[in-house]
């Protein structure tokens, strides 16, 4: 029978954490182009975190200007500062940026982000392959995103990909915001499973297609993400609790799953 289920502190602390409570895997600050569910300041963010139970959040920046990228990346960076709360991904631009420049920092970079549809450039491009090598070389997972525009961004170059490495690829949106994109990557995937792809839930608002994505890639490797500031947390929080799925699966989905993968367990927080 379904129960109903409610975003409230009282109860993400009932669910059976293992580690670190509730981690968001896709959250992007600064502002975008467009209206936005918040201006993407770290401290809306923190402020957010604080309301809705979330203990640590995987923080990207948004769409700089291609020659601005290393410089926003930067910026995120040093205005994370000591503060545990957050977990930099740095997002990469092929085109422009090297491995050797981000191996400057490379102990602050819990992993890789790939927006294919801004930087024109697909997963499996030869652009990419260095910094797949780096990922692989440092342990770190690459996050990919997926969506609408197939030149580039097409669910299948991510998993595909995936398939020729062994580092964990995250593949956004379960596949892209799209429902249809991410009905065609689950089937995918029970296709043919590829044992290193873990499932981003953000934008996704179908408890159903939560619980199919447990089936399709295993419930250690679906991992709750709400694209802040794109969409609020709280619906994407609800979204993992409407799956009703058992407790134990809840809440490897809403952090356990991302504290094992980025070995959180033990960490400041």
């Amino acid at each position: 029978m379904f129960r109903m289920k409610t975003v409230t502190n009282a109860f993400c602390r009932s669910l059976p954490f293992e580690r670190c409570g509730i981690v968001d895997c896709h959250v992007h600050t600064g502002k975008w182009h467009f209206e936005t569910e918040g201006d993407g300041a770290l401290d809306r963010i923190r402020q957010l975190n604080k309301n809705f139970g979330i203990s640590r959040s995987v923080v990207m920046i948004s769409v700089p200007a291609e020659s601005e990228n290393l410089q926003a990346n930067k910026q995120l960076l040093s205005e994370i500062g000591p503060d545990h709360g957050f977990l930099f991904f740095y997002s990469v631009d092929p085109r422009i940026d090297a491995t050797s420049t981000i191996d400057a920092f490379k102990d602050r970079i819990r992993g890789l982000k790939l927006h294919p549809s801004h930087t024109r450039t697909r997963a499996d491009d030869k652009k990419m392959e260095p910094f797949l090598e780096w990922c692989e070389r440092n342990h770190k997972p690459l996050l990919v995103h997926c969506g609408r525009w197939a030149e580039y961004s097409n669910y299948q170059y991510a998993i595909e990909t995936a398939q020729h490495y062994s580092f964990p690829f995250i593949v956004a949106h379960m596949g892209g915001p799209a429902y249809e994109l991410k009905v065609g990557a689950l089937e995918m995937l029970k296709k043919g499973k590829a044992d290193n792809v873990f499932l981003d839930t953000s934008t996704c608002f179908q408890p159903h297609l939560i619980r199919q994505a447990v089936n399709a890639v295993g419930e250690g490797k679906v991992l709750f993400g709400s694209d802040y500031p794109l969409y609020h947390p709280a619906l994407s929080i609800q979204a993992v609790l409407f799956a009703d799925l058992p407790d134990r699966i809840t809440a490897s989905i809403l952090g356990d799953n991302l504290g094992r993968l980025l070995n959180l367990r033990g960490e400041k927080r």
